[in-house]
């Protein structure tokens, strides 16, 4: 049902008023001492009852649908004046009851429906009555009642003056309707004014709350890891999306580098790379300004580079400026079709200031830290940051009671490389050999320059034999390839290997309470079982140059059947040991 205004509902009321008010007097004109003629029986009854239902089933209409008061108006108008003139057939001059009928219908017509509609029954009224007067019996021409010798002229001056109050009253009251809608109205716009500002404010403050939660997370590290783990966290307290892409510009190689996707961060030597002109990213790096795309299977900007790029259905990008150049490019995508929206866009804009500032300071800082952490000539780590990293994996393997596989490897007379090529080569096979490493063991493992010729391989989360099977796809793998620069540079080495792990007799960790309530509990001899297993290691490791060379060994600790593996594979069943996916390698000649 639709909501009444003031003026609705005041038509109403007057409307019942004047059914009562008309009902009144069709009672009296039951007892009326002059009985009109009728036209059939029971005339009198059926002619009200006619025109109750239709008032009734007219103001039943106008309260239920005030926008069409106008035409219902307009019918009880012509069904008032129809009645009241069948009423004076009951109530002639001389009772005084036909004038109040005509007084009444001209004060409500004026009132209710409009001035013109009075004007009219002011007219119709006069009309009638003067037709009363000169066909009525004599008895009943006179006004009794109200003057001895009444006239028309009486009668007309007191309905027009009925009608001039009525038409003044009216006019104030449409004044008075017509303020109360207007204020009405103002104050529903006031209202909803306030809300939508209200709204306004809402959001202004959460994204102010989110900007200095990512502020926040921004300052917290120059850790890649915390960094961008916390700025994710604070950026989806404002905008909702299913993955977040940090992607910096290595304008040297043309390339962008995605340090982190899917939750995942990744240092600038191990992040995945794509072109610089392509895909979206390419559209925004080359423009330098942001993009939002609602639905990318209509994009012809939007480029594939990764399987999960198949459930992307909208995605929002931003460039990262510092100091005038552009650093790199956020993206944020989504699932769902339309997921962003200009305000998002903005807010990210907003945003990226703030970020491209704390990835200039982590680049900087990783350079920084390679330098110190990182061997300069194979770009593995360093002795010293082997050795902090070697304890980390060792904690990892007490607590989550996984085994841990130590490999020491040594280039077999690597001083003939030197005096035969030189030191120059003698450093391209390293830098070689070092970047076969990094391509053959997983991410997760440990690889670093031990020292000279010796390097170290950390295998987490692998057991002994497994760890064994790959260091002979390693040797075998060294055996095979050419190294150098190639054509008549071509240079052939072979390593040696040693090889431990946590399962060795003698390595257990001694674990103990925190120091406080609540602390982890810690490893009290967490440098003596580093120290062994590389201690193991080594001395595998020059059994295995005792053997020959070329060689895997395992350490005399171990619980396995023969100390030289390479010897012990090629004469067992190859069923006895686990079965690993040969790697496809191929290196760098350049460098």
């Amino acid at each position: 049902m639709c909501t009444m205004s003031r003026q609705s509902k005041f038509l109403l009321e007057v409307s019942v008023a004047k059914l009562l008010f008309f009902s009144v007097l069709w009672a009296a004109s039951l007892y009326s001492a002059h009985v009109a003629a009728t036209l059939f029986p029971h005339e009198s009854p059926i002619v009200f009852l006619l025109f109750l239902v239709i008032n009734g089933v007219s103001l039943q209409r106008l309260a239920r649908e005030p926008r069409t008061a106008d035409m219902l108006l307009r019918l009880l108008f012509i069904s008032d004046v129809v009645f009241a003139i069948y009423l004076t057939k009951f109530f002639f001059l001389s009772t005084g009851y036909v004038i109040v009928l005509f007084l009444g219908l001209i004060m409500f017509e004026t009132l209710v429906v409009n001035a013109l509609f009075g004007l009219i029954t002011f007219v119709v009224s006069i009309g009638a009555v003067a037709l009363l007067q000169w066909r009525a019996p004599a008895g009943y021409r006179s006004l009794q009642i109200l003057l001895e010798q009444p006239d028309i002229t009486f009668v007309a001056l007191s309905m027009a003056a009925t009608y001039f109050v009525a038409y003044l009253a009216s006019r104030n009251t449409a004044r008075l309707f017509s303020d109360a809608e207007r204020l009405t109205g103002e104050l529903a716009d006031a209202t909803v004014g306030s809300e939508i500002a209200k709204e306004e404010l809402l959001k202004r403050n959460r994204h102010i709350g989110t900007l200095l939660k990512v502020s926040e997370s921004l300052s917290s590290s120059l850790e890649m890891k915390d960094l961008f783990a916390n700025f994710e966290t604070a950026l989806h307290e404002s905008v909702e999306f299913d993955n977040l892409n940090l992607m910096v510009c290595d304008a040297a190689e043309g390339v962008f580098r995605n340090l982190m996707s899917h939750a995942e961060i990744f240092d600038l030597k191990d992040a995945t790379v794509f072109p610089l002109d392509r895909g979206i990213a390419g559209v925004v790096y080359n423009k330098g300004r942001s993009y939002l795309t609602e639905d990318v299977s209509e994009d012809p900007n939007f480029v594939p580079y990764s399987p999960h790029a198949r459930n992307i259905a909208s995605l929002l990008a931003v460039p990262l400026y510092y100091r005038d150049e552009i650093l790199g490019i956020l993206t944020l995508d989504s699932r769902r079709r339309g997921n962003f929206t200009q305000e998002h866009l903005h807010f990210l804009e907003s945003v990226a200031p703030l970020l491209a500032v704390a990835v200039n300071n982590v680049i900087s800082f990783q350079a920084f830290k390679t330098a110190s952490t990182r061997d300069r000539l194979t770009n593995l780590y360093n002795y010293f940051a082997f050795t902090r990293r070697f304890h980390e994996l060792l904690e990892d393997s007490y607590r989550h009671d996984t085994p841990l596989t130590l490999l020491m490897i040594d280039i077999d007379d690597f001083k003939r490389v030197n005096d035969t090529y030189g030191h120059l080569m003698g450093n391209q096979v390293l830098a070689q050999f070092g970047e076969l490493l990094s391509m053959f063991f997983r991410r997760s493992d440990l690889i670093a320059r031990y020292g000279g010729e010796e390097f170290a391989v950390v295998l987490n989360r692998t057991p002994l034999d497994m760890g064994l099977v790959l260091s002979d796809n390693l040797r075998r793998q060294v055996e095979e390839m050419d190294f150098g620069a190639g054509g008549s540079s071509t240079v052939h080495i072979s390593i040696s290997v040693g090889v431990s792990s946590t399962a060795d007799e003698g390595i257990s960790f001694d674990s103990r309470p925190g120091r406080r309530a609540g602390d982890e509990r810690y490893i009290a001899n967490l440098e003596e079982i580093a120290e062994r297993l590389i201690s193991y290691a080594d001395e595998a490791l020059y059994a295995s140059k005792s053997r020959g060379k070329n060689v895997v060994s395992v350490s005399q600790y171990a619980h396995y059947p023969r100390k030289d593996f390479t010897e012990y594979r090629a004469e067992a069943d190859p069923s006895t040991f686990p079965r690993i996916e040969k790697k496809v390698l191929r290196l760098d000649s350049r460098m």
